[in-house]
């Protein structure tokens, strides 16, 4: 099995960084400065701060870091003298780059550094002025460095003019965010207009079973209308029947009372003539 090829280290990666003492894991400080050898591009130390506002300041050469971790770098205090080119390497932030015809090019924000060497693996940096912010970073390989001071580094012009990019710069972020805008606008109009689709099938198919428990419910209502109608009709027909039987038993009832016949009833309004009696003619006694 292949080993894992080790990830190059920015020097802004490790600035304010936790350094840890590998004997006695007590702290430090966090990482102020990389110093880096300009001949041999080479990281020689680091300088580390600790105290109220930084003022306290630890330098270690190369030698005595133990490991570069993810949260910290572990040193060793004791037992490893101090480089005497410490004392002459910088820290090389914030240099002009100039071209060998005389042009100032840009300037150096930061550099590649190898975690278990710490050779100088790439320089990085920007043009001048806002051009800079608008085009990103740039590559500058140390092998086409020519000269390096205290403010200046002096590179081959051709190598800078062909220098590789190493991150997009505003414009670059600005044209890919606009490709991102206008191809998600097209996709959310896309989707709007599939979303318009779908929610005019939904309403016409809300539509169509609408008018149909519209239609449903009106079959229904006629059903009972219809229903409550018979039932109407028979219940007056029941109420009807039993007044007539009322009628017909309290008739009844009344003539079983009175002890006539319908017949004797009726010859008791007759008048009853008795025949006349014979009166003596008193013309004739005479």
């Amino acid at each position: 099995m292949a080993p894992t090829p080790l990830t190059p280290i920015r020097q802004s990666q490790l600035l304010n960084r936790l350094v840890i003492d590998y004997y006695t894991t007590e702290e430090v400080g966090r990482v102020d400065q990389i110093l880096v050898d300009s001949k041999t591009h080479q990281v020689e130390g680091i300088v580390c701060k600790s105290g109220l506002l930084g003022r306290y300041k630890h330098a270690f050469d190369w030698m005595q870091i133990e490991t570069i971790g993810q949260d910290s770098i572990l040193v060793k205090q004791q037992g490893a003298p101090q480089s005497d080119k410490l004392e002459t390497a910088q820290a090389m932030i914030g240099h002009e780059i100039w071209a060998d015809s005389g042009e100032r090019i840009g300037r150096l924000v930061d550099y590649c550094i190898h975690p278990t060497t710490g050779a100088v693996l790439t320089y990085l940096f920007t043009a001048a002025g806002l051009r800079g912010m608008a085009e990103g970073l740039y590559c500058l390989l140390p092998s086409a460095v020519i000269s390096t001071g205290r403010k200046r580094i002096m590179a081959e012009k051709n190598a800078l003019e062909t220098a590789e990019q190493f991150s997009e710069g505003l414009n670059q972020k600005a044209a890919n965010a606009f490709e991102f805008i206008k191809s998600d606008y097209a996709k959310t109009q896309q989707d709007l207009t599939s979303a318009v689709g779908g929610a005019q099938a939904i309403a016409e198919q809300w539509q169509t079973q609408r008018q149909k428990l519209s239609s449903q419910a009106k079959d229904k209502l006629a059903d009972v209308a219809s229903q409550f109608k018979q039932q109407s009709r028979r219940v007056g027909d029941q109420v009807q029947d039993t007044l007539f039987d009322l009628t017909t038993q309290f008739q009844s009832k009344s003539s079983s009372e009175s002890g006539l016949t319908d017949r004797e009833q009726d010859a008791n309004h007759e008048i009853d003539l008795s025949p006349l009696e014979d009166w003596p003619d008193d013309d004739r006694s005479k």
